[in-house]
């Protein structure tokens, strides 16, 4: 069920697509990056995103180590790996909760990461 969220999350990366990306959050979600001060909201999000995709050419895996679903929430934790090229910018662990909308797409809620 999730593997459209880390599907279109890992395009988003490919494309480079500020907007994409902030769309899979929902409104009031919260990005937890390492080592800095969250980001709370959207707008907060967007501007993260595009001070990261404006290094361009970045790639982005995830595996998925666990995930739980309980009605209309779920939460993983997995590995990433984020790529510029062929050089390794971050490799580590991911921790996301996600809520499923209206229209029935998954979206994240929290989000965070762990550099190895």
């Amino acid at each position: 069920m999730l593997e459209a969220l880390r599907r279109h999350t890992t395009e988003a990366y490919a494309a480079g697509d500020v907007e994409r990306a902030v769309g899979l959050y929902v409104e009031e979600a919260v990005q937890q990056p390492p080592g800095r001060p969250a980001n709370v909201g959207r707008e907060a999000i967007r501007q993260s995103y595009e001070m990261l995709f404006s290094q361009g050419g970045l790639s982005l895996q995830m595996t998925p180590w666990e995930t739980v679903i309980s009605g209309d929430e779920a939460r993983e934790r997995g590995a990433y790996l984020l790529e510029m090229g062929n050089r390794v910018l971050l490799a580590g662990k991911y921790l996301f909760v996600a809520a499923r909308t209206a229209s029935a797409d998954w979206r994240y809620v929290w989000t965070t990461v762990t550099p190895d």
